[in-house]
């Protein structure tokens, strides 16, 4: 089941860009909210993750899932739901 919709892909620097169903957008906000809260809940249990690590964490689920590198995700300007990102093979291929 495809999560994300390539709009295009640009051949001039690999990068393509994709838009989050709505479903995991949702899901992706959620898990922000709950680590805000999580203080509160987990005082006896050790430190919370951060909301940035939450965030960083989903994004990096989402791009195991469908193969982008999560370090190269860039706001797109459409909207919060389109973003463009580099595919792993090709992220990697640029760093060797």
């Amino acid at each position: 089941m495809e999560r994300v919709v390539p709009v295009y892909r640009p051949s001039e620097c690999g990068r393509f860009v994709c838009e989050v169903v709505e479903q995991d957008l949702s899901i992706i906000i959620a898990r922000i909210k709950s680590a805000k809260s999580a203080p509160l809940i987990m005082l006896q249990c050790g430190a919370p993750t951060s909301v940035q690590q939450v965030a960083n964490d989903c994004w990096a689920e989402l791009g195991t899932k469908l193969g982008f590198d999560p370090m190269t995700v860039q706001p797109n300007g459409r909207g919060d739901r389109f973003f463009s990102a580099m595919p792993v093979r090709e992220a990697h291929d640029v760093g060797a």
